[in-house]
């Protein structure tokens, strides 16, 4: 689920916000959260807080997309973008 900033860094600088659409939004936004809960897992390991890992870092995975590894059916942001994929069908 990790991703990296470089690889951000570039999808950034090629978002172009007229032409990306509800999907390519939501796939920048999913890698935007992935990069935060990527640090924010650095900082709860690094720390030993198991608390922000358990109530922070964990729960933003789940709602990041489907590949967190929890048993948990919250909607998440995959979800979210096959709904748009199925409604321009």
């Amino acid at each position: 689920m990790h991703t990296d900033l470089n690889d951000l860094h570039d999808e950034i600088g090629a978002y172009d916000p007229d032409r990306a659409g509800h999907r390519g939004r939501l796939r920048l936004a999913q890698m935007l959260v992935r990069a935060a809960i990527g640090l924010a897992a650095e900082v709860a390991e690094a720390t030993g807080d198991r608390h922000a890992q358990a109530y922070w870092v964990d729960h933003a995975r789940v709602l990041a997309g489907a590949d967190h590894g929890f048993l948990d059916r919250s909607f998440n942001l995959d979800e979210w973008i096959e709904r748009l994929e199925g409604a321009d069908e």
